[in-house]
């Protein structure tokens, strides 16, 4: 069985679960055999994000000097991250709250996605900081709306745990291109595992 695929990419950095669902929802494209949807855990507690929530420009820094200006509204964005703390380890019960109804939204969005000829596979990944020591708690949560959804489900987390090197991840949360590869290589392995389960007579060519 030979499988070849056309493969897209509709992440967008930054995205909360909701933005996510609406995403899927009103993104234009319903044509797909897979719908793969890889979930950074943290992702579930900041929900809706909208632009200003980050640094980012929306149109071209005014010259001259465009990169420095970009560069300085991006450090006095981090400046003023670790000025206000963060709780990432233990967020208060209330963004919990928020992770399992965003969770909630998502997973039914994605149900009422799968059809004859369409396949979702949900894949859950860590930030780095879960990794090489305790999950946070809002993991847990996550993990255990996607498991109660009873859709496909693609737990990367041990994977990458047993297999661990630093340079899997470029930061605390955004994999390498190495990183990138074992999660690619991941799913397209439960992708073409599920193929051929469904075709079992199908021949090698």
């Amino acid at each position: 069985l030979q499988l070849r695929a056309l493969c897209g990419n509709a992440g967008v950095n930054a995205y909360g679960t909701d933005n996510m669902t609406q995403r899927i929802l009103h993104g234009g494209i319903d044509d797909e055999d897979w719908l793969v949807v890889v979930i950074l855990s943290r992702d579930a507690i900041r929900s809706l994000q909208t632009i200003g929530a980050g640094p980012y420009f929306m149109v071209k820094p005014s010259g001259p000097l465009r990169a420095i200006w970009e560069a300085l509204t991006y450090g006095a964005v981090r400046l003023a991250f670790l000025l206000r703390g963060e709780n990432e380890r233990e967020p208060p019960d209330h963004a919990l709250l928020v992770a399992r109804d965003s969770m909630d939204r998502l997973l039914r969005v994605l149900r009422g996605q799968q059809r004859d000829g369409r396949h979702v596979l949900v894949a859950l990944t860590v930030g780095r900081a879960a990794i090489e020591g305790p999950e946070p708690a809002y993991t847990t949560v996550v993990r255990e709306a996607i498991e109660r959804s009873a859709l496909p489900f693609l737990d990367l987390a041990p994977g990458i745990r047993n297999n661990f090197r630093r340079d899997l991840y470029l930061d605390a949360t955004h994999f390498s291109p190495d990183g990138n590869r074992v999660v690619a290589e991941a799913c397209a392995a439960r992708i073409t595992a599920a193929d051929r389960a469904a075709r079992p007579h199908a021949v090698d060519r």
